[in-house]
Formats: C-alpha cells, structure tokens, sequence
C-alpha cells in the first residue's frame, strides 16, 4: 500500500514538472511529423486520464491543448469512424472523471472562483455567443465557435481551481508555453526544410505564407512565438541562473529566426513597443530591488548578440533577407483585402446589431476567395457576428482582465504587457477568441493573484496555538512538537508564528519559526479570548494542533479521535459537555481538518457529521526516538529484570485499558507487568477503576530514555487500549528494539500494524500468558511506513501549497 501511494505522489509530481510538458511537446512534434492527427487525439485523451487518476493539477494545460489541436497538418480524422467513436468513448470518461473530482471537492473549488470576475465575464461572452444561435444562417459554424470558446473558459477553470498561485506553478506554466513556442517554431522549421527539399525557393515561402499549417495560419502561431518572446524575457529578468539566462535567449532567437519567414506585419508592429515597454520593464525593476546587474546582464547578452549578427550575415548571403526585405515593400500598407472584410462585419452589424448575425459566421458572409475565417478585427468580429451585446461582453472582459493586472509585481507587468500585444496585434488579425490564443492569455492570468487575493495573502501567516506548550507531553502534544520541528526546516523566516500564553515556561527554540508569549489569560480562557484576538491582530490563520481550537478564527485544526463522543464514560460530565460543544462548532467552522489515520477520519465523520474530504490524514512518526540514548540504570531504578517483564506505557486514559493487564496479571503471577503513565484527577470521573495485584508496577511518568530501555528489554510491549485515533507507543516500542508487541484486535491496529503484531481481545482477561503465541518481528518495513517528515508535509501541501 505504502509502495502505490509513492509511485502515486512521484507520477503526479512529474506530471506537476515542466518535464511533463516537454513530453507532451515532444509528442505532438512526432505526430505532426507523421502527421498522424489521430494519435494525438488519442494521446491527448489518454494522459489526461492519467492526470486525473493521479491527481495531477492542470499546470501543464498549454502543451496537452496543443497537442490535441497543433498535432495535424494536412490529415484529419474521419468522421464517423471507428477512431471517432474511440476517442469520443475516452473524452467522455475524461469528463465524468472531471465532474467526478469537481464534485467531491465542489466547496475547495467554488471557493478559488469566489468574486472571480474574470471567470464570470468569460461565461458572459458565452453567454452572448449562445444568443446569437438566434440568427446563424450555419449552425455547424456556430457551435463551432461556441466550442472555442467553452474551450478556453474550461482551461481557464482547469488551471485556477486546481494550480496553486505559487512562484512554482506560474514558473512551470510560463516555461510550458516557451517550450511550445520551441515546439511550434520546430514544426515550422520542419515545413521549412521540407519545402526547401522539395525544389521550392525562399521567395514561394515568403511570398505565399508557405509556413501555414493545417491546425493554424502563420499570423496565428507567429503571435505564439512573440508571446513566447515577452515571457522569454520575463523569464530572463525574474530567474538569475545561468541555466534559465540562457534558455530564455536561445528561445528569443530561435522565435524571432521563424518570425522572420512568416512576414506578419501585425505582428511586428505590435511586437516593437511590447519590446520597447517590457525593456523599460526590465530596468525600473532592477532599479526597484537595486539587484544591480544590468552590467553582468550584459556579459550573458554579448555570445548570443554576436550569435545574432552570424545569423543575420547568413540569412543576408542566403538571399533571405532580400527576400523579406523586397516582400515587405510589395506589400506597403495593404490590407490584404482587410477594408473590405471590416465592411462586411459593419454591414452584418447594421443587419442584426444587437445580438448579431451569429457567431462565427464571419466566413459564411465574407467572399470565398478571400480565404478570411474571421473578420481580423476583435471589436468588428464582436460587433459583427454577437452584435452589442457580444461587443459589451468582451469589454467587461476586458476591463477585468486589465484590472488584474493593476499590481506591482513583475509577473502582473508582463501579463500586463502580452495583453497590450494582442490589442494591438488583433486590430488587424482575430487573436481574441482563438481557442489556442486567447487561452494562452487566461491560462497566465488563472494564476494571477487579484486585488483581493493580494490582502488574503497578506493574511495568510500562519500563527499556532500554543496552548500546548504549557501542557504535559502526552501523545497529542508529541505530534505538535515533532511536527513543528519539521516544519521549521521547510518555511521561510516570517510565516509561522506560535502564540504561547504568558505562563509557558518551556519554549522549544527554533530556526524559523517566531514563538511569542500572548494576552494574560490561562487555560480553556486563553484559547478562547487571547489567542484569536492575536490571530486577528496579526492578520492571519490558526493552526491548532492538540484536540481543541478557538470557535471563532478556528482556522485549521487538528483532531486526533472520536473518543469523547464514542466513549463519554470515561470522562467527567463537565468534560463531555465542553468538548462536544466545542468539537461540533470548531470542525463546522474549520477551513481544513487535520488526523492522523483513516480509522479517525471516518470516526470523527460519523460522529459529528462531517464531509470526508475537508480531512486530510497525516501519519505520525517515531524518529523522536532517534535522538534518545538508552538508560542503563532503569532497570535496577524500577527493580525489574531484562527480559522478565511485561510492559505497557500511555497516560492513565480508561481508554487504554490497562484493567486488562492488572486483571490478566492475576491470572499470571509468575510475570511482572510495568506500567509507566500518569493520571489526570480533574478530568477522569472514576480513575482507575480498578484493583492493581503486587506483580503490576505502577512506575508513574519516566524519562523518554527510560521509557526507550524499558521498551527494549521487556519481553513484550503491551497496548490493549479499547479505543485509539491512532497509537504512538507502539511504533515507539519498535523503534526502541522491543522484540515482540501485544496490540487490541481493534481496527486503527489493523489498519496500521496488520501482520507485525500480536492481537489480543480487550475485553478477555483470562489469558495465559505462558500459551500466548506472540512472535519476534523485524519491524524495519513497517517503521519505513511512518515519519514526522510525512505528517509534516501532510499540513505543509495544505496550508502552503
């Protein structure tokens, strides 16, 4: 089980990788090759199968969309077929797999599109597309369009429910897009090749834009690359390795190379200022950060400038650039056609202005020898083919997805800057509403931060209640303490605070992590009053760690067991009343609900009424272990013998049922039972509850060392606890050298230590423990299973990721 959930976390983790997105470019270059589109359809369909099997978020969206739709030149499948019906089978079960996942997790999801405006004003222009359905003269048309467009809104779901807005995830979203402007640029250069191979001269490649492929015209994929020329750029600026220097270079030339044999004056046009604005970009943000390294900036600029200038002399030798040079001055300023195309979208306009004379019918309307699909102007294709309301539909995009970009970091700059390219660029070709175009730009801004998640973020440190630290350590207060421990080596200085009460007097000392004494309070009261008044002041989120939580700013809470609903009798009326009032607010109010097993998650759902999946599950661990050395006075301090003994340790909780051993050590006097724990007099109603025989040793609270020796040299570790959320003492006893272990036949022991320990019933007290078949066990496998690393990265890819 252990071995399927790692290979499991390593699939997503590559598929969460910018490697998974040179792998689908790869593969879409093969097939474009082979120009064997059916493949791609297919390949397509599959790996997103995999991705939402494994659980893989969307990050890599740009390359699996290219290769469903950049994957053909001049083959298409056929329809019907028996393909057709394969790939439609699998798209189908993509889809149900997808519902399936936004279903189960419909509040986490609802919740990143809350106040989403951008999201909304996109569903808006569908909305407008579908009403134009009223005057299409071509239905097959129009739904095509409308699945352009359903296309880039679910991308730009996909992507903003499911990636995280981190540093990471805009990193390998923009590294996926370069890697398919490298992939596109390779396509071209394979046509190049091929048209050159086959007896045609640069001026026919030139002259009659021979680079087109069969998925997208040459103006289309050459706003790709000048794309992926402005993120080349942001990636030059915002990453300071060499490696990523470099990358960033070699792409611009490789782009700017290709963009030269596609002559798209737009293009060009737009790209200069764009250029000129992410240059200027690019110095006030080293002067903002004084990085000054604009001169060593300059040392990495000059290999690739005289790369360049080799280039230029030899595309000029080659008769390239004469070409261009002497097709550009043919060309001047017409529009191809262009006036008579805006006429056409005018006059369809004045037919049906307001709701138009539907959506994507420009080509039905425009003359055949024209070639146009589209009315290459993004105001007249609206005005045109959705009327006003399609034309309002798109500036209340518009204006929302500019307003997204009102921030001042370096990321909301660029995002700011492409959109300034495709206004310009679409003046003159239709790049809005293209479906691989206009996702590109919503797939950027899905993981932009908005105004109002920037003041979230600013809340979001992490303050923990300390309560803890002013209690004895038991098993609750163990998994705080080792959890934060490991924490502390995977944070940042400045996001995680412990808010302690004023009386702590053992404060753990950590690298990372800030621990601060707060309000004047004690107890029950300070977690209640102190502690949320604190977290509000410092503008962030709880974490509380041990079983309790302030019901209001409760945050994230931890909760270990169902045991005061499941077993009230061992507690105090008072106790029960309290925290069951207080566990049915905190666990309705929580943002997220931590546990340590499968067995608890299911109690504390049963029990309370919860939804599983606002759990998750954190093993715990044993490593504390490690550190300690063994006491070899123990034995002689207890009066107790190596390998004579019996031993059992937990806090004195009814629960763990130590009336077992002290019954079942009547019935075996020839044995010693040790049992190490204390008992809490203000919350157990009858303590003990029982009679102890002279061969049971009640050793109270010992050292952890102690505790270590008395575990290793006992002839068994005994734990027939009646109820456990999960049970820390065994896997200690393991990793303390104890021979043999004695556990409940309770179903948290199942679910943890099946096959490595001996199950006893509970509830039997008459065994004899010299016909007790219990055997040695080499508990190195099962000890590989648990670490605090793991329980810490189960709240750390929770609360930070």
């Amino acid at each position: 089980m252990e071995k399927c959930l790692d290979f499991k976390k390593k699939i997503k983790y590559f598929m969460e990788s910018i490697y998974f997105g040179v792998l689908i470019s790869t593969i879409t270059l093969v097939i474009f090759m082979f120009d064997i589109p059916i493949v791609g359809y297919l390949s397509f369909t599959i790996i997103g199968l995999l991705m939402l099997i494994f659980d893989a978020d969307f990050r890599n969206i740009i390359p699996l969309l290219f290769l469903y739709f950049g994957c053909w030149n001049y083959n298409q499948i056929t329809i019907p077929s028996i393909e057709f019906y394969i790939l439609l089978s699998l798209l189908i079960i993509d889809g149900l797999l997808f519902l399936v996942r936004f279903i189960t997790r419909f509040k986490k999801y609802i919740s990143n599109l809350k106040r989403d405006y951008l999201f909304y004003s996109l569903i808006v222009i569908l909305a407008a597309m579908f009403i134009s359905l009223i005057n299409t003269p071509n239905m097959t048309m129009s739904m095509t369009g409308i699945g352009y467009q359903a296309t880039i809104t679910l991308a730009y779901f996909a992507v903003r429910v499911t990636v995280p807005k981190t540093e990471d995830a805009k990193k390998t979203i923009i590294e996926s897009i370069i890697i398919t402007g490298i992939m596109i640029s390779l396509e071209a250069s394979y046509l190049l090749f091929y048209r050159l191979q086959s007896g045609m001269d640069i001026s026919t490649i030139i002259n009659w834009k021979k680079l087109s492929f069969g998925w997208a015209h040459s103006n289309h994929y050459t706003a790709i690359l000048n794309l992926g020329i402005l993120l080349s750029m942001y990636y030059f600026i915002k990453y300071s390795k060499i490696k990523n220097r470099i990358f960033a270079i070699l792409a611009i030339l490789f782009f700017m190379g290709i963009n030269i044999i596609t002559v798209c004056r737009a293009g060009y046009i737009a790209l200069i200022p764009t250029v000129l604005l992410s240059l200027l970009v690019y110095f006030l943000y080293n002067k903002r950060f004084k990085h000054n390294r604009i001169k060593k900036d300059l040392y990495y600029l000059i290999p690739f400038v005289l790369l360049a200038i080799v280039g230029v002399f030899i595309l000029y030798k080659t008769g390239l650039i004469q070409e261009f040079t002497s097709h550009m001055k043919e060309m001047g300023f017409d529009g191809n056609h262009r006036d008579d195309v805006f006429k056409t979208s005018w006059d369809q306009f004045l037919v049906h202005p307001i709701i138009g004379s539907g959506v994507y019918t420009a080509k039905y309307y425009i003359p055949a020898g024209y070639g146009f699909w589209n009315y290459h102007n993004y105001i007249l294709q609206m005005l045109g083919t959705c009327g006003i309301i399609g034309l309002i539909s798109f500036l209340i995009y518009l204006f929302f997805s500019i307003k997204r970009t009102c921030s001042k970091d370096l990321y909301s700059a660029f995002v700011g800057i492409i959109i300034l390219y495709f206004l310009i660029h679409g003046l003159m070709d239709t790049l809005y509403f293209n479906h691989l175009i206009m996702t590109l730009i919503c797939v950027l801004q899905a993981v932009q931060v908005s105004k109002r998640e920037e003041g979230n973020q600013e809340m979001e440190k992490l303050i923990i209640n300390g309560k803890f630290l002013t209690q004895r350590v038991t098993g609750v207060q163990r998994v705080a303490y080792e959890m934060l421990k490991e924490l502390d080596k995977d944070i940042k200085e400045g996001m995680v605070i412990i808010a302690c009460p004023k009386n702590t007097e053992k404060i753990p000392e950590y690298k990372n992590i800030k621990v601060v004494k707060v309000g004047k309070l004690k107890g029950n009261l300070w977690e209640q009053i102190s502690f949320p008044r604190f977290v509000k002041k410092e503008k962030g989120v709880a974490l509380s760690l041990c079983n309790s939580a302030p019901l209001r700013n409760t945050g994230y809470i931890t909760i270990h067991d169902a045991k005061v609903k499941r077993h009230p009798e061992y507690y105090s009326k008072k106790f029960v009343l309290w925290y069951n009032f207080m566990f049915k607010r905190i666990l309705k109010r929580s943002i997220h609900i931590f546990t340590n097993s499968i067995f608890s998650r299911d109690e504390i759902s049963e029990c309370y009424k919860i939804d599983k999946n606002k759990f998750t599950i954190g093993y715990l661990g044993w490593q504390h272990y490690n550190s300690l050395s063994y006491d070899e006075n123990t034995l002689s301090k207890y009066n107790l013998e190596k390998n004579k003994y019996f031993f059992a340790m937990g806090s004195m909780d009814p629960t763990k049922n130590f009336k077992w051993i002290a019954e079942n050590a009547k019935n075996n006097p020839n044995y010693t039972f040790a049992i190490a724990g204390s008992i809490n007099n203000s919350v157990f109603s009858d303590k003990m509850g029982f009679d102890c025989p002279s061969n049971v040793k009640l050793l109270g609270f010992v050292s952890d060392s102690e505790a270590k020796t008395l575990m290793r040299d006992s002839i068994a570790f005994l734990f027939p606890s009646h109820y456990e959320g999960f049970g820390i003492p065994p896997l200690e006893a393991m990793a303390s050298g104890a021979k043999k272990i004695i556990t409940s036949d309770i179903p948290i022991m199942h679910e943890l230590f099946e096959g490595y320990v001996t199950f006893i019933d509970p509830l039997k007290y008459d065994y004899d423990f010299n016909t007790l078949n219990v055997e040695e066990k080499d508990f190195t496998s099962v000890l590989n299973k648990f670490s605090w690393k793991a329980t810490e990265e189960a709240f750390y890819n929770e609360i930070f990721k």
